[in-house]
């Protein structure tokens, strides 16, 4: 679910609630949905905690795999685009070397 249909049918005292515990304002988020300012990464994890993972960190971010390589190949994680592939599964291979 996208962000815009997740905020839309809260009511208004929901949605403050909402931005207060990702730690951010309803103006924010708003411009966060409509494109006008980018979901910072943390925001973006907040945002993913705060609706019981109804809005994914991956609908919010489209480098989602730079930031988060774990999530490659995992269920409902998209695919990721051909021309980052070799440097995803790098970053995929070094996180697993880590562990």
């Amino acid at each position: 679910m996208d962000l815009k249909k997740f905020i839309t049918p809260l009511s208004k005292a929901e949605r403050e609630l909402f931005a207060s515990q990702c730690e951010t304002t309803k103006g924010h988020l708003q411009n966060v949905m409509y494109g006008i300012k980018p979901c910072a990464t943390n925001l973006a994890v907040l945002i993913e905690r705060e609706s019981g993972g109804k809005v994914r960190r991956w609908e919010l971010r489209s480098d989602w795999f730079r930031h988060w390589p774990e999530l490659i190949g995992k269920e409902g994680a998209p695919e990721v685009p051909q021309a980052y592939a070799p440097s995803a599964q790098a970053a995929t291979e070094t996180v697993a070397s880590e562990v």
